[in-house]
């Protein structure tokens, strides 16, 4: 009985001698992970490429055109309203303004820009455009007396002119609808009823239209 217990221990300790070999030879077996450096722990990592071909952003600005003095001249405001600035810029600080006719003088010019001043006092910064002369309108030739008056129109001027003519004379009665000096109406009195006298025109039906041609040739030949 005793040979059987001792063998029956023997067996254990060899069991537990195995496995504690086997669970060694499992942790040898297994390869530890690279520890992360220092500089991937801070800079991650990026595209090379992506770095080199990111843009600049352009800082060049075309430089602001120098300051010169000019010949005094006298200038005139052309437009309704003119700013006065503190600088030869858009941006500048507005110091006054000018209204239409307003005469400053011009000593320095920078660009557009001139500098101008008033009683002998600086005034500030003006656009040269607001001293040009306004664009001319286009000239528009005129029509012709003969083109624009029509006919009734210059029978009406023959007939006004025809008596005038006759008046001037000191006769009052050139028509049968005028009056004579003592009040009465002209009638058969008047030059236009007595044949063989003076021929004024009294009414338009009597201008012909050789009397309209030949008062609009007489215009042409004035013009």
């Amino acid at each position: 009985m005793a040979r059987r217990k001792g063998g029956s221990g023997g067996t254990i300790v060899l069991g537990l001698i195995g496995l504690g070999v086997y669970a060694l030879a499992g942790q040898k077996s297994q390869t530890p992970s690279a520890a992360p450096t220092h500089s991937s722990l801070l800079e991650p990592s990026r595209p090379a490429a992506l770095k080199s071909e990111l843009p600049r952003a352009s800082t060049d600005r075309a430089p602001a055109p120098a300051v010169q003095s000019i010949e005094p001249k006298t200038l005139t405001v052309t437009v309704q309203a003119l700013r006065v600035r503190s600088a030869p810029s858009d941006k500048a600080e507005i110091v006054g303004r000018l209204a239409l006719g307003d005469q400053v003088v011009g000593h320095r010019q920078s660009g557009t820009w001139i500098e101008v001043a008033r009683d002998g006092s600086i005034l500030g910064w003006a656009g040269e455009v607001g001293f040009k002369a306004p664009a001319k309108p286009p000239q528009i030739a005129k029509p012709r007396i003969e083109s624009v008056l029509t006919a009734a129109a210059i029978a009406v001027m023959l007939v006004n002119g025809s008596r005038q003519s006759y008046y001037a004379s000191g006769r009052p009665c050139a028509c049968p609808d005028d009056v004579m000096r003592n009040g009465r109406r002209c009638g058969s009195r008047s030059a236009y009823s007595r044949p063989g006298g003076a021929s004024p025109i009294c009414y338009p039906r009597d201008v012909t239209s050789a009397m309209i041609e030949a008062f609009r040739t007489r215009q042409a030949t004035r013009q």
